[in-house]
């Protein structure tokens, strides 16, 4: 964890207005120590950790979200929604939901500026983001996301005779970070074998134009060597065809990579590289 960054847990209550349901989002805030007292409101990423919907919480992506917070001078609120099978869909993207919405809440009472609230997360978290991202759109949310950072995003959860060539390249290997056999459970323990995935809250890749349009900038960071890649690439220009602002980085790695930035100098390198390009969209001139 960088020691630059001041780290608080808190319960981010539901106000009920985007789930029937009412519970506590647990959820870990990172403020750059340097700005802890400024006057000037701070930009804000609310992130969805990855491990397909089912595995993996705040303590998983304490180590590099502390380094973005840090590299990018933002807050990152790390979210720690509900998992699956135990909470299947649609409990995470309701708990996403409502994080971001209790962060736009609390923006004026913490210092955060409103205007500049990104929605961002790796994996089935990134998958989380792009479905929030929409579905602000869609419910028309009074403060929608500003910036989607989507790092290697799970977007399609339809059939795999139609999906993507990427899911052939490296499906089959573990080596490579995420087997196709390994994605199918997380699918099936997330949204059930029987559910055909091509509603665009489980594949945002297939939302309908008019919606994509509506969509705020995003950043994807994808692997090469990923199950998932080619996804992300067809989402990226989807989004770009709908003129949506798109940067797309596809790093020489496998899925997941970034988790070993502290042991791999590659992947140091590549996640000061977006946490620089956040900072660069949510401070437009140097501090």
């Amino acid at each position: 964890q960088n020691k630059h960054v001041r780290v608080e847990n808190v319960l981010m209550a539901s106000d009920g207005n985007a789930s029937s349901t009412h519970h506590h989002v647990p959820a870990r805030i990172y403020t750059p120590k340097a700005l802890v007292s400024t006057d000037v409101p701070l930009p804000v990423l609310v992130f969805y950790h990855g491990g397909g919907w089912v595995i993996g919480n705040r303590n998983t992506v304490n180590g590099f979200l502390s380094w973005i917070s840090h590299w990018s001078k933002c807050v990152v609120v790390s979210v720690e929604y509900r998992l699956a099978p135990e909470n299947p869909f649609p409990a995470a993207v309701e708990d996403a939901l409502n994080s971001f919405q209790w962060v736009a809440r609390h923006a004026a009472q913490r210092g955060w500026d409103p205007r500049k609230i990104a929605v961002g997360g790796d994996s089935a978290g990134g998958n989380l983001a792009a479905v929030v991202s929409q579905l602000a759109v869609v419910r028309q949310f009074e403060v929608r996301p500003s910036l989607q950072v989507l790092l290697f995003p799970a977007l399609y959860l339809g059939n795999k005779e139609t999906a993507f060539k990427s899911v052939d390249e490296f499906g089959s290997d573990s080596f490579y970070g995420l087997h196709w056999k390994d994605m199918l459970f997380f699918r099936n323990a997330y949204i059930g074998a029987q559910h055909d995935g091509l509603d665009h809250r489980t594949s945002p890749v297939l939302a309908e134009d008019y919606l994509l349009r509506e969509l705020p900038p995003a950043y994807f960071g994808l692997c090469h060597f990923d199950v998932l890649r080619d996804e992300g690439r067809e989402y990226a220009n989807r989004l770009r065809e709908n003129g949506v602002s798109v940067h797309v980085d596809e790093f020489d790695a496998h899925h997941g990579f970034i988790y070993v930035f502290h042991r791999v100098k590659y992947a140091k390198r590549c996640l000061k590289d977006i946490a620089i390009f956040l900072r660069n969209q949510m401070y437009p001139s140097k501090l």
